[in-house]
């Protein structure tokens, strides 16, 4: 689950990288009519929001130390399979 995360999460930042770098190249150029500057921004702050959500699919997609470091198991198989009486 987690490489299936790690790999949508970088298939859908490049593209998203390219329309942000446009959308601040177009604003960049100056004097925009209010509607588009408001536009351009809007998109602006939705690609961040997006890449935000990506953000967490990839940490959810990253290994935890929880989940790599050793574990002593005898004491939950004692549980399970308490000793007999002799």
């Amino acid at each position: 689950m987690g490489e299936l995360a790690l790999g949508i999460a970088h298939e859908v930042r490049n593209p998203l990288g390219i329309i942000k770098a446009s959308a601040q190249l177009i604003q960049s150029k100056g004097e925009l009519e209010p509607s588009l500057a408001r536009l351009m921004g809007q998109l602006i702050e939705q690609v961040d929001r997006i890449e935000a959500l990506l953000s967490n699919f990839l940490r959810f997609g990253r290994p935890s130390a929880d989940y790599t470091s050793p574990q002593n198991l005898d004491t939950p198989l004692k549980w399970i399979d308490p000793p007999h009486p002799t």
